[in-house]
């Protein structure tokens, strides 16, 4: 598929060379329909008109409400400027009649934000591949609450016979689900396509057990023969005897800092500066955006006027794959503080 791409894309370029105005343009909107089926469609929900709908046509298929009230919210977003709202008082749900060329199997994904922590809540997803609907994913403890869309929604879709999905979302009044960036992806084996460090600020604390000195997102596409992650090599930035002992969390698709995960054991550092760190474990890579964390634990006498740091040198992989940095990530994450 690679090569054919290739070459699809060599033929445009020449293309606009060579060929006159009308011929370009008919070019670039059947490669246009080409980067869609190879790559997934997206829905952001740009080009809905804002607020309520009973029905609504997008290139993932069509959207209709059942109960409750959906609507297209214009004062929220992950990406670009709106998203879709389901809102609580009483059920609300809405089906996704899916297009004829939409490729399955393949993997559903989205992001999400459920705006209270109010209960009872309840969200579910449901497909209908014959005459009766089934339960396939269960995000009553799954999505966050918080102003940043901060939960990564992903699920596999195994059955090549899937004609709908349903949507269904339970809260209190005035509360609900915001989803944007609805995405289907074919079925294929999951690779890594980026690494890098996110930029962060947050003080070294002393007498906190993990302060967060890197974070690091790891990027997948496919969720064929998922790939998990097995070992994390850094290197500690610090001054002589500031620091104590250092872990690695991993996050999943959560990208903020929680201890809940740990990544192998934790490292004793001893005195030495620029101390080199390996954690071994086995934590599986989601389709899409996975988090990295590492963190220390500060002495009780460490130098408040020092910074302290880490970097990434490599990560490895089930599949046998050791990915070395190339340049070290790094991240100097300001002063020792008491």
């Amino acid at each position: 598929m690679a090569s054919f791409s290739a070459k699809v894309y060599a033929l445009y370029f020449q293309c606009m060379v060579h060929c006159n105005k009308k011929k370009r343009t008919a070019l670039f909107l059947h490669l246009l329909v080409f980067g869609q089926l190879l790559h997934g469609q997206t829905v952001g929900f740009e080009q809905a008109k804002p607020g309520p709908f009973n029905r609504l046509e997008t290139a993932l298929g069509i959207w209709e409400k059942e109960t409750g009230l959906s609507k297209i919210d214009d004062q929220h977003a992950k990406t670009g400027r709106q998203c879709l709202q389901l809102q609580g008082g009483t059920q609300t749900s809405i089906t996704l009649d899916l297009a004829d060329d939409i490729k399955k199997p393949g993997d559903l994904t989205f992001w999400a934000e459920r705006w209270t922590a109010r209960k009872p809540f309840t969200f579910r997803i449901e497909k209908k591949s014959g005459n009766e609907w089934e339960e396939i994913y269960n995000g009553d403890d799954q999505i966050l609450v918080g102003g940043a869309f901060l939960s990564q929604i992903s699920v596999h879709l195994d059955d090549a016979n899937i004609k709908r999905l349903r949507f269904s979302v339970s809260s209190p009044p005035n509360t609900g689900v915001l989803i944007d960036d609805v995405r289907f992806v074919p079925a294929r084996p999951q690779k890594i396509v980026n690494i890098q460090s996110v930029p962060f600020t947050l003080p070294a604390l002393v007498g906190v057990n993990a302060s967060p000195l890197l974070k690091v997102k790891i990027e997948t596409e496919g969720s064929l023969n998922p790939i998990s992650l097995t070992e994390v090599q850094a290197t500690l930035i610090c001054r002589e005897g500031d620091v104590e002992s250092a872990w690695a969390y991993f996050g999943g698709p959560n990208d903020v800092f929680t201890t809940d995960t740990t990544f192998g054991k934790r490292m004793n550092v001893g005195v030495l500066s620029d101390t080199p760190l390996t954690f071994s474990g086995r934590q599986t890579l989601q389709s899409g955006e996975n988090y990295v964390w590492i963190a220390c634990k500060l002495r009780n006498h460490a130098n408040i006027d020092h910074h302290v740091g880490a970097k990434i040198t490599s990560i490895s992989t089930s599949n046998g794959d050791r990915i070395k940095i190339q340049s070290p990530l790094h991240a100097e994450n300001g002063r020792c503080s008491a």
